[in-house]
């Protein structure tokens, strides 16, 4: 698997996709740094990311990009873990883009209006 720093990888969790951001190679280890519950935005090994699961590169950054992404990176370490606010979907994105975003979380207020809005249709009859 050629990832290179800067790299958004996804892994499988259950029904959710799992991300995080290549970081590169320190003392013999890949390392990516990413979200969970717990644990906040922080670094591991590759194999720790992967938990026995398959990784794939999602997104690669364009070659000027890379800075820009590991600065984000960089910014997010030790922030706390918030399903709403703060997933792995919100780190990826942030370091990514500058932007923090969770399309799980927003599916998610999407499926809640839907639910919401068929009952009132409904009630309404």
């Amino acid at each position: 698997m050629d990832i290179l720093p800067g790299d958004m990888l996804h892994r499988r969790k259950g029904l959710v996709t799992h991300c995080g951001t290549a970081l590169g190679w320190q003392s013999g280890q890949f390392l990516v740094a990413h979200s969970l519950p717990g644990r906040g935005y922080h670094v591991s090994s590759l194999d720790d990311f992967a938990a026995g699961h398959e990784v794939y590169v999602a997104h690669r950054p364009q070659e000027w990009e890379r800075f820009e992404v590991l600065a984000r990176v960089e910014e997010q370490l030790g922030l706390p873990y918030s399903l709403l606010t703060r997933n792995c979907q919100h780190g990826c994105s942030y370091a990514a883009t500058g932007r923090a975003q969770s399309w799980g979380v927003a599916l998610a207020a999407l499926g809640v209006v839907g639910a919401l809005l068929l009952v009132v249709l409904v009630s309404g009859r």
